[in-house]
């Protein structure tokens, strides 16, 4: 009966009443009859008093409850930061893990995080089933946690048992900013589960804005197996459909005319060889167009992949070779970049 009183008096965070039920020989460390103990209640409502002094009368620190969890990982998954802080300081086990193999890292809302993080919680940790923080937040939707642990080096390509990684959890939820922090960090855009990617899990869910942040990555179509498409159209995701058919046609187009490209400064070579220009200019960034792009920036509107691709895919300004191409050669590459334009391999 004490024992109950106490666990009531810690839930509300009353102090004395907890110092005077344990003058009474309240038993500090009884369960009721869902796991709960004094001490775990007052540090999931906060009330650091009421566990200073529950810790300072010999309430054990590491008690396991229901699930195997801890008062540290109550008090992580109510966001109460500073008993954690508390509970620390005291020499509670920060990387202890429950029965499913969850420590209190992924319970934790981003400050608290960000204090078991700096008292050196394992961020990479998984759980019995393969899962990490990273992918708990990101199931979660938490932006901010996300952003937090990509910063703090999270491994952002691990495979929970079924093979699925944080990308294809964001994709499959449509969580199209949490799948852009995840690609700026290098995520492995086209890794195979299966047969899924996160692609194909997007456009299955029917997540239109994040099948758009995958295609602006460049995400890989599989041009030759569209069942998949067939299946999202069944599904009456049409407008993504759509959006898919004319992503592989922009980059077909894209492909055709780099080839084109190849193939005239080619010819062009054979019919006025290029000249070296005794100092380098910066003949990569000439205006080029009417509009007044340069031509990274031609690249960038025009790339279907986006500007990310499409920068990768621009010489350092150090690679670029001292060459200069002369006037009339300009006016065919210039005649020949405009919407339309076609190579003139001949004499005017």
């Amino acid at each position: 009966m004490l024992s109950h009183q106490l666990i009531n008096a810690a839930v509300q965070g009353k102090t004395e009443t907890v110092q005077s039920l344990l003058k009474q020989k309240a038993e500090i460390d009884d369960q009721d009859q869902y796991g709960n103990t004094a001490l775990a209640e007052a540090a999931g409502n906060g009330h650091s008093e009421t566990v200073r002094l529950l810790l300072a009368q010999g309430a054990n620190i590491n008690l396991q409850r229901k699930y195997g969890r801890t008062a540290l990982i109550k008090a992580a998954s109510e966001g109460q930061t500073e008993t954690v802080r508390l509970l620390l300081d005291k020499k509670g086990e920060i990387n202890h893990c429950d029965e499913f193999g969850y420590t209190a890292l992924f319970f934790s809302y981003t400050e608290t995080v960000r204090l078991l993080l700096d008292r050196k919680a394992e961020i990479n940790h998984q759980s019995a089933m393969g899962v990490t923080a990273l992918m708990r937040a990101v199931n979660f939707g938490d932006t901010e946690t996300v952003q937090l642990l990509l910063d703090r080096k999270a491994k952002i390509n691990s495979q929970e048992i079924f093979g699925q990684t944080a990308l294809m959890m964001a994709s499959k939820n449509g969580r199209a900013k949490i799948v852009d922090l995840l690609l700026e960090k290098k995520a492995e855009i086209d890794y195979d589960c299966s047969g899924a990617t996160a692609l194909k899990v997007a456009v299955h869910n029917g997540h239109l804005e994040t099948v758009s942040e995958l295609l602006c990555h460049g995400a890989k179509i599989n041009y030759e197996n569209e069942i998949w498409l067939h299946v999202a159209a069944k599904s009456g995701h049409l407008n993504i459909v759509k959006i898919i058919q004319e992503e592989v046609e922009e980059r077909k187009t894209y492909a055709e005319r780099k080839n084109l490209t190849f193939k005239f400064f080619s010819e062009r070579r054979k019919l006025a060889p290029a000249t070296v220009s005794p100092s380098k200019p910066p003949s990569h960034k000439r205006k080029r167009l009417s509009t007044g792009e340069s031509v990274p920036e031609l690249h960038k509107r025009n790339s279907p992949l986006g500007e990310t691709a499409a920068a990768a895919n621009t010489p350092d300004e150090d690679e670029m070779p001292n060459i200069y191409f002369p006037p009339e050669i300009t006016n065919i590459v210039d005649d020949y970049m405009r919407p339309g334009g076609v190579p003139k391999l001949g004499k005017k």
